[in-house]
């Protein structure tokens, strides 16, 4: 393991919606407006992100479950560090209080 890598541990890790969460999704552009009904509070995510809260507004999805997903959404091409960037998308939703 390189010292940018990731543990197994924290790529099998679930994360979803923090319990109570309402949003409601506004798509611009490049980016989408994410108004949160319980906290009043509107965030500015680009669309990738504003997906990826939306795929974890259901069950809870690791990195490695949410990466295909992802790609199919995203008609992406496959990417075996995916899920390793997903770790960062969700870090950042984290201290957004969304996840």
């Amino acid at each position: 393991m390189t010292a940018n890598s990731v543990s197994d541990e924290e790529l099998a890790a679930r994360w979803s919606v923090t319990a109570g969460r309402l949003f409601v999704f506004h798509s611009l552009a490049d980016e989408t407006l994410v108004f949160d009904q319980a906290s009043g509070d509107t965030h500015l995510l680009d669309s990738a992100a504003a997906l990826v809260l939306q795929l974890l507004e259901g069950d809870g999805l690791s990195a490695g479950e949410l990466a295909p997903r992802l790609i199919t959404e995203l008609h992406l091409p496959a990417d075996p560090e995916l899920p390793e960037h997903l770790l960062g998308v969700f870090h950042e939703l984290t201290e957004r209080g969304l996840i």
